[in-house]
């Protein structure tokens, strides 16, 4: 063997062993540290979706349990529970263990009932998940406790992980993950890659010893040639010195010649040993054809992809691949591009040799010879049937999502940091008037009434301090969300407002974080709420007019007879009073008129609380207003109170309920009565307090107008005066349904009622009635 070649053998063969021991340590380490990866971030989903299936009995468990003595744990009346939610939502899933430890490091929960009570507060795992970090190990057992029993020779992924919530730990959650299967089918495919390896090197190696031999030869046989030129050379110097001169100088130019062939023939040989490296190692597939596109070269990977072999190409066309799903127009562009000396990119969705379909991402070159005639074609091609898979799974993903987004009856919101909406579902357009897309784009600050509009973006900063402060500290691939809910107004498109329920969070992965909100219009709800408030209100108010009648008709049963005997005596003592006696029978006729005006009062509070007919009736209002009017002159609030009374005498009847109208009155005699209260002292010593009613009839309706001079509303309160439970009393004096139940009573009756008022000078209420005939001119 010559020395050339005994020296590149052994190299080689040492290089090769070499790179094959350090690639394959090198990728055993790479997939030992992504399982533990993808190990940590699978409990981790575990970890967190059973805390959340099982958090309130989990909570009290772990904050009974500092209180609790280890011996008394296991009979804890949760473990039992704990056991049945555990197995339920751990079914068919390779979950071998699992434990949790609250603050001080007892195991208050294990699958494995003989460790519940076990202190592991030094457990290294332990300290650290108390620390807000995540433990993750690989560990292989002999004999390991499970849900179903005790499992032999397993691989596990134990991961020790925090248990928080609103930014505290309550305890901490650890899981052993069963990896056996997958380090079985890990090993398998190791195996293969080693054996593949080992088989592609081999052949590498061969195909270099066959080249490398084959060039020894040629130097060896160069070698020969030169050494009989040297032979014949000294033959012919022994007799012609001349001619050896000559001949050496030949033999200088011929042995240039040889050497610059030689250098070239290496660096070729350099240049082919690294091309045939290439396209041997390539994990892409080379395929090259002739002119008229019989397959002449496809390199291994090519035949993996295909499951074709060499021999089985060798001389046939690339359609042998063809699947029947491509169009013909693309084989037709493909053609006329190469031939006319372009290149070609594409996708082929082809058939492999046991009729599978696979998809092919292919580039397709013309190879030229040195005078630039195309020879053959190169065709690249690279298996891409995982990548069409996982797009056609996000397309349905997407799908699926962008239908459920459009078919719930709740607005869902995406909003970016800046303020500004990302997306927007049907209902969220519906709920707030925009057309469809018109959202995209605005401020979200356009969806919220005044004086929230201007200061949206302030909330939204202050919002992220809150986020930042937080999760300082924890990794942004972890850092949970923060999350309210809370009834608020919102704005519509046309400027309207309306009351909503709005849900928000906010998440936040490596980029720019997102609030994620959902809205229910709860209109109808609050109409509803506003509605049985009124009806309660109502009937309250008819169950106390029930008790004041029954009082009243014992007052005024009580009282009248009295009066009735106090009235004849005076009568009796006018008659025998002496006729000169005017002194006497001034006082007589004082006390008469007293009398007279007890006896009114007692008509007037008889009147009042004598049950009316809820059902609408042709009334008198003037007499209506004057009754209340009088009635309440006896309430101690309008003793201090000028009441007039400015009727109409030309006012035409109306139809209605006695009742609840004098209820509206004497409710809106109240309020201005009250609303003095809210006068400085010195004002009302200047200020002559009254409360005037009047009544008109003109533009077709009845006008009652309660107008006062009393502290007067504020725009805000006037917005919101006609709402259900609102009151501007005290507490405990106020149930703020006085105004919204006039105002029902009033639609009631299909009238109108209007508020107007002004800070420091009163209050107006005017009520506008239909008549009981229509055609009054």
């Amino acid at each position: 063997m010559f020395m050339l070649l005994r020296y590149f053998s052994l190299t080689s063969l040492l290089a090769l062993a070499l790179v094959g021991l350090v690639l394959g340590a090198f990728f055993n380490r790479m997939e030992h540290d992504s399982l533990i990866h993808l190990g940590e971030k699978q409990n981790i989903a575990l970890t967190r979706s059973l805390s959340n299936s099982i958090w309130p009995s989990l909570e009290g468990l772990l904050d009974q349990s500092m209180g609790l003595t280890p011996e008394s744990l296991p009979n804890h009346p949760l473990m039992s529970y704990l056991d049945r939610m555990l197995s339920g939502l751990l079914a068919n899933l390779e979950v071998a263990k699992v434990k949790i430890y609250n603050l001080r490091g007892v195991t208050v929960y294990s699958t494995q009932a003989s460790q519940i009570g076990q202190d592991q507060s030094h457990n290294p795992g332990f300290i650290k998940s108390l620390r807000g970090e995540i433990a993750t190990e690989f560990v292989h057992r002999r004999a390991f406790p499970s849900f179903d029993g005790v499992i032999e020779d397993r691989d596990l992924i134990s991961s020790y992980v925090p248990l928080s919530r609103n930014g505290r730990i309550h305890g901490v959650f650890e899981l052993y993950y069963d990896v056996t299967p997958v380090m079985v089918h890990r090993s398998r495919i190791q195996r293969e890659m080693a054996l593949g390896v080992t088989g592609l090197l081999a052949v590498l190696y061969i195909a270099l010893f066959f080249i490398v031999r084959h060039a020894d030869r040629i130097i060896k046989d160069q070698h020969g040639r030169l050494q009989k030129y040297v032979t014949e050379i000294n033959e012919i110097n022994a007799n012609l010195e001349q001619r050896i001169s000559e001949r050496t100088e030949t033999l200088k130019d011929t042995n240039e010649i040889l050497k610059e062939e030689i250098i070239e023939r290496q660096l070729a040989q350099l240049e082919l040993k690294k091309l045939s490296r290439a396209v041997e190692q390539s994990p892409v597939s080379v395929l090259i054809t002739d002119i008229q596109g019989k397959i002449d070269y496809v390199n291994p990977k090519f035949c993996e992809v295909t499951g074709f072999t060499f021999d089985e190409v060798r001389g046939q066309n690339p359609s042998i691949l063809k699947s029947g799903e491509m169009p013909t127009e693309v084989y037709d562009t493909l053609w006329q591009t190469i031939t006319s000396g372009h290149h070609w990119r594409g996708e082929f969705h082809n058939r492999r040799k046991n009729g599978e379909l696979f998809w092919e991402s292919v580039v397709i070159s013309p190879i030229r010879n040195q005078w630039d005639k195309v020879t053959h074609f190169i065709a690249v091609k690279e298996d891409i049937t995982a990548r069409k898979q996982s797009e056609e799974f996000l397309r349905q993903s997407e799908l699926r999502l962008r239908t459920i987004m459009e078919n719930v009856v709740e607005g869902i919101v995406t909003v970016s940091e800046r303020g500004l909406i990302e997306t927007a579902n049907s209902a969220m357009e519906r709920i707030f008037g925009y057309a469809p897309g018109e959202m995209i784009g605005i401020n979200v600050r356009e969806l919220v009434p005044p004086p929230h509009k201007e200061k949206h973006q302030e909330y939204i900063e202050r919002y992220l301090a809150m986020h930042v402060r937080t999760h300082q500290g924890l990794p942004k691939a972890i850092s949970g969300e923060l999350f309210f809910e809370r009834e608020v107004q919102g704005e519509k498109r046309d400027g309207g407002p309306f009351p909503m329920e709005l849900t928000i969070s906010h998440v936040r992965s490596t980029g720019e974080g997102a609030f994620i909100a959902t809205v229910r219009d709860i209109t109808e709800r609050k109409k509803a709420e506003r509605e049985l408030a009124e009806a309660r209100q109502k009937y309250y108010h008819q169950e106390k007019m029930a008790s004041i009648g029954t009082l009243a008709a014992g007052i005024v049963h009580e009282i009248g007879n009295p009066i009735a005997a106090l009235s004849g005596l005076l009568e009796a003592l006018q008659d025998n009073l002496d006729p000169n006696g005017e002194e006497n029978r001034e006082l007589v006729d004082l006390a008469s008129a007293q009398v007279v005006r007890l006896t009114g009062i007692i008509q007037d509070v008889r009147e009042f609380s004598v049950p009316q007919n809820e059902d609408q009736q042709l009334l008198d209002l003037n007499g209506l207003i004057a009754r209340s009017a009088r009635l309440m002159r006896f309430d101690r609030r309008l003793r201090t109170i000028n009441l007039l009374l400015d009727l109409d005498p030309g006012l035409p009847a109306l139809y209605g309920s006695d009742n609840q109208l004098g209820q509206v009155l004497i409710n809106l005699m109240i309020n201005a009565a009250d609303a003095f209260e809210g006068v400085a002292e010195e004002e009302r010593e200047e200020r002559k307090r009254q409360i005037r009613i009047s009544t008109s009839f003109r533009e077709g309706s009845v006008h009652i107008v309660v107008a006062d001079n009393a502290s007067g509303m504020d725009e805000k309160t006037l917005q919101q005066a006609f709402d259900a439970f609102f009151t501007t009393k005290p507490l405990g004096k106020g149930t703020g349904l006085g105004l919204s139940l006039c105002y029902s009573i009033i639609t009631g009756h299909g009238g109108e009622m209007t508020l107007a008022s002004t800070p420091g000078i009163g209050t107006e209420v005017t009520i506008r009635l239909p008549p009981a005939v229509t055609d009054i001119p």
